[in-house]
């Protein structure tokens, strides 16, 4: 009875959104705007209702369900199979809770947007292929729902009709085809060597031998993850709505390059380690801890809210990967590190997008998107509105990892790994969370204790649709970042790992209390401050060099085959020529010649005759 209602609830949580969306589209264009959202926020409720019965009836061991058999190549195919575990269950009941609050949320931030049906039935869509992502038992449908996704956040990002939002849909696009390309390879060299891409013969197998999908499938988690080097696309992400960087660029999708990896170590998991090779793991760790010190330096840098918790997530996911990396030496344990800052960091990151998302909704109308997203332009918008401050000092300080908010656990858990593991790890991460608690008191400073720059514009009164989500994420940032799911149980970082991470918290709130409250005079490092501020310059290194680079090598190789081409076409056409020459000299009209070369043809033919009849 249990499995046939797992396998009702997981076939269900996919299917209502998919078949959700285009109803949603038609909707809005018949019916209008709150029909629209109406059928949005249903669909988004029966999504969480469904994700928390599958989260209360999540099994100690996976549970898989082979579905129908759909063709794939002649003689073989995919199911549209189930596999559901406790790291499903955790991604599925996180899909759910942060799109509802994101489709609620939106009533009020989309009122006066002329793209809402096409907003809501996307945000239907994206819930549907997420939740496929995270439930599905094979590598084919997974790669399906994963573009379905990426199809979403395309859309979304450039849902406004402006060239800065275009270029930046086009630019996701063509960033994440690097990583799609190279899990697509991957899954299909696992199918011709194990002649299934179904997770328990994966699991069988032991993955370790199949370093070639390792390596892509990683490949793809980096780009879909936005780590370095693939990570350009998720800055410029931000010109998409707000509510779209909460639920997809902040809180979702762009886990699913970490759900990925942790799904790859949990099928190899065995004895309580995972078994895949040394040197995987090592490059695992080295992206991640890489990229979390980067990016938290770069977010340090922006004055727009937006790119600075853009940069901040695109660290803690580097935070992430790194524990991620280390579970071949930790086990289990550095698998639940790595779940409790997945859904700790989807509650405060969601909460600081749509708290700032306020800022934007009510100062974009007057000065324009570019301006109502810089805080120095919007400097004090939250004083005088209470939950607004409670929002962002409570999303932030779970950032920063100050108890008792649940980015504190988290955060020493995976401190707490790489100490006992890598030391060196250790201190990139922790040299990396100073930057993070600095970037975090940066940003609640301008927004709600500097001097406005104009006085006359506050937030006051946030409307209820908007304000319902930011009261429950306050809350929730409260509750232990691990909902525990079997087998998995909370991890207690040690005393070094808390002492460690609190310390390097207060470094990050000491240097920017000084900076900003006390006016200390600082050493100026323009020439540092204008190189994070811009990633670095790896965005132009790509512009400037990379893509230059390789639109002349195609160029060069285009001509060539241009000129192959040519060369063959005219081969042909003068075989063709000499050909018709000679066929039309056989043809000039004189009786006698046809009567010999018929008399000829005769001979021939009874003469071939004879010998074989001879013969």
């Amino acid at each position: 009875m249990e499995t046939a209602s797992l396998t009702t609830l997981g076939y269900a949580i996919i299917l209502t959104p998919l078949a959700a969306s285009p109803v949603v589209a038609l909707a809005g264009r018949f019916l209008g705007r709150r029909a629209a959202w109406g059928l949005a926020l249903a669909t988004g409720s029966t999504v969480l209702m469904l994700a928390l019965l599958i989260y209360s009836k999540a099994p100690e061991t996976a549970f898989y369900i082979e579905g129908p058999s759909l063709p794939l190549v002649p003689g073989g195919g995919f199911s549209l199979s189930l596999y559901i575990d406790g790291l499903a269950a955790l991604f599925s009941l996180i899909v759910g809770l942060v799109g509802l609050l994101v489709i609620l949320y939106s009533y009020s931030y989309m009122a006066e947007d002329p793209g809402y049906s096409r907003y809501y039935s996307l945000l239907v869509l994206f819930l549907g292929a997420m939740e496929g992502l995270v439930l599905t038992g094979s590598l084919v449908a997974l790669y399906m729902f994963w573009e379905m996704v990426g199809l979403c956040s395309f859309a979304l990002i450039a849902h406004y009709y402006s060239p800065r939002a275009s270029a930046a849909g086009v630019k996701a696009f063509l960033t994440t085809r690097i990583g799609d390309t190279a899990l697509l390879v991957g899954i299909v060299y696992v199918y011709t060597i194990l002649g299934s891409v179904e997770y328990p013969v994966l699991a069988a197998s032991g993955l370790a031998a199949l370093k070639l999908f390792l390596l892509l499938a990683f490949v793809g988690a980096v780009a879909k993850s936005a780590q370095l080097p693939l990570h350009v696309w998720l800055p410029d992400a931000m010109e998409g709505p707000t509510p779209v960087s909460a639920l997809i660029h902040a809180a979702t999708m762009v886990k699913a390059g970490i759900y990925l990896v942790l799904r790859i170590a949990s099928l190899a998991l065995i004895g309580g380690s995972v078994a895949l090779p040394q040197s995987f793991m090592q490059l695992v760790v080295l992206v991640g801890a890489a990229t979390a010190l980067y990016a938290a330096v770069s977010a340090a840098a922006q004055y727009d809210a937006k790119r600075l918790l853009a940069y901040s997530t695109i660290s803690q996911l580097g935070f992430m990967f790194a524990a991620l990396g280390l579970t071949w030496r930790v086990g289990v344990e550095g698998l639940v590190a790595v779940l409790e800052h997945v859904a700790s960091h989807a509650v405060f990151k969601a909460l600081l997008f749509l708290a700032v998302g306020v800022v934007i909704h009510e100062f974009e109308p007057i000065f324009g998107p570019e301006i109502a997203r810089d805080m120095r332009y919007v400097a004090g918008a939250a004083r005088r509105s209470p939950l607004l401050a409670a929002s962002l000092v409570a999303g932030a300080a779970a950032l920063a990892g100050i108890p008792p908010f649940n980015g504190a656990w988290s955060k020493e858990a995976i401190i707490g790994v790489a100490l006992s593991t890598e030391p060196l790890v250790a201190l990139v991460l922790l040299a990396a969370s100073v930057a993070t608690a600095f970037y975090s008191v940066k940003l609640v400073y301008y927004l709600v204790f500097a001097e406005p720059r104009y006085k006359e514009i506050r937030v006051e009164e946030i409307p209820a649709f908007m304000a319902a989500p930011l009261l429950f994420l306050i809350v929730m940032t409260l509750v232990s970042p691990l909902l525990v799911v079997p087998p998995f149980q909370p991890s207690e970082a040690g005393p070094l790992a808390v002492a460690a991470s609190l310390a390097a918290a207060a470094a990050g709130l000491g240097t920017a209390f000084l900076l900003y409250t006390r006016k200390v005079a600082t050493l100026r490092l323009a020439a540092l401050q204008r190189a994070a501020l811009e990633g670095f310059y790896i965005d132009r290194i790509y512009t400037r060099i990379i893509a230059p680079s390789i639109l002349f090598a195609v160029n060069l190789s285009a001509r060539g085959l241009v000129e192959i081409v040519d060369a063959v076409v005219d081969a042909a056409t003068s075989f063709s020529l000499q050909l018709g020459g000679m066929l039309r000299s056989l043809h000039g009209g004189k009786l006698s010649y046809y009567y010999a070369v018929y008399l000829a043809g005769l001979v021939l033919l009874i003469i071939v005759a004879l010998v074989s009849m001879g013969g």
